[in-house]
């Protein structure tokens, strides 16, 4: 079946403009495996391609009759295919184009293609698309948020084309995994293959936007860096946005310098990849390529000579080792060595020096690190056999004659040159052999040039590059020693200060000191192995933030809420009201003030007074126990376990409060279910409450039994008034699975195949319904009974959380039951921003809507 596909993606970036263009730049994201839906992965993209970058023509809302500029490149990486066009000035005089995009109202492009090869996963209901052919690029006009994911089946009209284009690509049932497998895990080996079979043709180059190799992608914030023997700490990364690493000079113990390096990542080269995503310093090479003048490409190939040992036949061997063939590091590194070592020396050209160069450098850099099996297998890669050196070294060692020194003589007449050596006292041989040799190189050299002055000739070439070549691996030698000083001065250093211990190490040892009801954390054996290069400061900071971002993970409702933190027990936020009586004050040209009293052009009445709500942040505590005769041994494996379902309990409670909370507490309270139905009691009240305080913003369903339909949110959207006509993004709707799941059997309902990267793990969204996010809680109502809360549609910017990040961990020994309670809390406060007494809502504050069943 010949169809055309569109996906669209709200991902335009405008990347600059002129008096005649317009570029801009935007992903079509459909390889994320991580998410649900149909996939084309991106090699489908990287093969279909081909024949559209003949005529890269932009077109307007899929109209071929409306081409508004050209597509300047399309590039294929793991996220999936990004666009980048120009729209031109006649687009803007026929169609008003740029101006909307610059506005913000055209945010989209549609990726029109046809399918060529896909295979139907039956037990998902999923296709994976293998081979795409590109048809077209369109600017259109779409919702917001509709960064999506595919769905073929939402493609088709009826459901009869799609059984009849889907019989096409069905696979059997035992086939459905492997099929699975081995689409989603497509290497960016196999796609950088297939794009350098396409690139020579009227677009080229095409761009690698995604920077970023498995082992860069591995860098983070925390990373700490080692360039030339120098410590830095990661303080940026390198985005789409910003695609260049920041790295800025620190000490051994990470405090900053101030000094900062920015490095494309294409550039840098990880030595001990062993060792990222751990707590060690992680080395890099830059690559610098540039030209080589001769006696630096002496020192190159002489030091490469030395370094790399192995035969082109050992280093295809080494292909076959199962590390080498599963690592796309490994392959690349050992197809570099294999390259050069093949190639004669005579053929390089400046490429083939400045590789040779960063191989000994990495070779260099990867003996100086503590050996082991991960260090020794990088080695063999890039072509050093280490065990070959230690035979050739103990056979030099016991063969050669270190002998009396080598006296060299530098005696020279103006007319005739002595090329007897000069005198030097080196005590290593084969440096000692060396400087013997430029001795003699030099004073060939220098009588060669007074032959040719004389004579008005030209001085012997072989001479000269003799002489280039000794000088080249003297060099070679002085660089090599004082590297190898210099990095074992630091690697002695760092290795006494670096950190040992990961965050989650860190953070368990302060629980497992509460645990254990220590007075100090160092009192535990595992606290005692951090005690030399730790504080209490440096764990218990450790333990709040890795404690608090697991609880973050949790929530579903408070991510939606703007924040602000609170560190005193009252802090007051100014708020304006804007409405009183809808006044603006106006003044004619030249109007102004005859004196202080004059009231008549100066605003007295009907302005706007600034009132303030109070945010006094409340504890939220929870609690676990462990047994009296329990030991440090068992229960390091129950840490996690514990501290989980902690976090997880008190990220129910505070969510269950923000939605459902009365605000009726006023003393400590501790028998609050959070699987009670019903308003929840709690310290702060809850949108829900505040909501169905005020009769206007209440909506109600037909019956006691009727679910909330699409309809049924259109209303209680009109009960927000002007804070209803705000954008999607700024409101969402929150209700029950049984409400999801009517809402899912709705046309108006987009599922988050059509919703896009709002629709994540992070936000707890699954959908929206007329562009408005969906969440789904488990503390909102069922229908069936008289006025069950069903749903709650809120404008997000009307209210704020005020917190206090700090997590603390508290404990104690309870005699008579035997055990150690550990109570866990942090402290926060929810209000609306408005001016009504105790921070309520009103028909003017109208920033929730509540959906009820009917009355009866």
């Amino acid at each position: 079946m010949d169809k055309k596909f569109f996906i669209t993606s709200d991902d335009i970036d405008v990347k600059g403009v002129s008096e005649k263009t317009l570029k801009i730049a935007g992903y079509a994201n459909t390889s994320d495996k991580d998410r649900s839906g149909d996939i084309v992965v991106p090699d489908a993209w990287a093969k279909g391609i081909e024949n559209f970058r003949r005529n890269p023509i932009l077109l307007y809302q899929h109209d071929h009759g409306k081409p508004i500029g050209k597509v300047n490149s399309v590039t294929v990486d793991k996220k999936g295919i990004f666009v980048e066009a120009s729209v031109s000035e006649a687009a803007e005089k026929q169609h008003g184009v740029k101006t909307l995009i610059s506005d913000g109202v055209l945010k989209s492009f549609s990726v029109g293609f046809r399918v060529k090869d896909a295979d139907y996963d039956k037990r998902n209901d999923t296709f994976f698309i293998k081979d795409v052919e590109l048809l077209e690029i369109s600017v259109v006009s779409v919702p917001a948020n509709q960064n999506s994911l595919f769905s073929i089946r939402k493609s088709f009209e009826d459901e009869t084309s799609y059984l009849e284009f889907k019989k096409q690509f069905e696979v059997g049932d035992e086939l459905s995994e492997e099929v699975e497998e081995k689409t989603v895990d497509t290497s960016e080996k196999e796609v950088e293959e297939v794009l350098e079979t396409i690139s020579d043709d009227p677009m080229k180059p095409i761009p690698f936007i995604n920077l970023l190799n498995e082992d860069t992608a591995k860098i983070t914030t925390k990373t700490f860096i080692i360039v030339d023997g120098i410590r830095y700490k990661t303080v940026s990364i390198a985005t789409a946005d910003n695609p260049k690493f920041i790295f800025e000079q620190c000490d051994v113990s990470g405090n900053l310098l101030g000094k900062t390096i920015e490095v494309n990542p294409v550039d840098i080269t990880v030595i001990n990849t062993w060792d990222l995503e751990k707590e060690y310093d992680i080395h890099l090479f830059l690559d610098n390529v540039k030209s080589f003048d001769d006696v630096e490409k002496t020192g190159i190939l002489s030091k490469f000579k030395s370094l790399v040992n192995s035969k082109e036949l050992d280093l295809i061997q080494t292909k076959n080792t199962v590390e080498v063939e599963n690592s796309s590091t490994l392959q690349k590194a050992l197809n570099n060595s294999i390259n050069l070592v093949s190639l004669e020396y005579k053929n390089w050209n400046d490429s083939h020096f400045s590789l040779a160069n960063k191989i000994c450098m990495v070779i260099e850099t990867l003996k100086r690190l503590p050996q082991e099996s991960s260090r020794d297998l990088m080695l063999k890669v890039y072509g050093h056999n280490i065990q070959k050196t230690t035979l050739e070294e103990k056979k030099q060692m016991t063969t050669e004659n270190v002998g009396e020194p080598i006296q060299i003589d530098t005696k020279a007449s103006t007319a005739e040159v002595d090329t007897k050596a000069a005198t030097a006292q080196v005590s290593e041989p084969r440096v000692a052999q060396l400087v013997e040799k430029t001795g003699e190189a030099v004073l060939k050299a220098e009588a060669e040039e007074y032959r040719a002055e004389q004579t008005g000739s030209t001085p012997d070439t072989r001479v000269m590059e003799e002489l280039s070549e000794l000088k080249g691996q003297l060099k070679a030698y002085r660089e090599q020693v004082s590297s190898m000083q210099t990095s074992k001065m630091h690697y002695q250093e760092s290795t006494r200060n670096a950190a040992q211990f990961s965050d989650s190490e860190k953070s368990n040892a302060v629980f497992l000191a509460r645990a254990l009801n220590k007075h100090s954390v160092f009192d535990t054996r595992l606290g005692d192995r951090m005690k030399a290069v730790l504080t209490d400061n440096n764990l218990n900071e450790a333990f709040s933030t890795n404690v608090y971002n697991e609880m973050q993970q949790q929530l579903v409702v408070a991510p939606m809420f703007n924040r602000v933190e609170v560190n005193t027990k009252d802090f007051r936020i100014p708020v304006a009201d804007e409405d009183t009586s809808d006044f603006v004050a106006q003044f004619p040209s030249g109007s102004f003030a005859a004196g202080v009293s004059d009231t008549t052009t100066v605003p007295t009445t009907r302005q706007a007074q600034i009132a303030s709500i109070t945010l006094s942040p409340k504890k939220f505590m929870v609690a676990t126990h462990i047994a009296k005769d329990e030991e440090e041994d068992t229960i390091l494996p129950l840490i996690d376990f514990l501290r989980q379902a902690a976090t997880r309990r008190l990220a129910r409670g505070i969510d269950k409060a923000l939605l459902r909370g009365n605000g009726a507490l006023s003393a400590f309270s501790a028998s609050n279910a959070l699987a009670a139905a019903g308003a929840y009691p709690s310290v702060i009240k809850g949108v829900v409450e505040l909501a169905a305080s005020v009769g206007g913003l209440v909506t109600k369903t037909g019956t006691t039994i009727d679910k909330a339909d699409p309809g049924d949110i259109a209303a209680a959207r009109i009960t927000l008034g002007k804070y209803g006509l705000a954008l999607g993004s700024n409101l969402a709707y929150v209700t029950s699975v049984e409400g999801y799941n009517n809402l899912v059997t709705n046309t108006d309902f987009q599922t988050v195949d059509k919703f896009g990267s709002q629709a994540t793990y992070l936000t707890g969204s699954v959908g929206a319904v007329y562009g408005i996010p969906i969440f789904i809680s488990e503390f909102m109502d069922t229908a069936g009974a008289a006025d069950s809360n069903l749903g709650v549609l809120v404008y997000k910017p009307g209210f704020i959380i005020g917190e206090r990040r700090a997590m603390e961990i508290e404990s104690e020994y309870l005699p008579q039951q035997q055990v150690t309670a550990m109570y866990l809390s942090t402290r926060m406060d929810f209000k609306a921003l408005t001016t009504v007494a105790d921070a309520a809502l009103s028909t003017r504050y109208s920033y929730a809507g509540l959906i009820t069943t009917a009355s009866s």
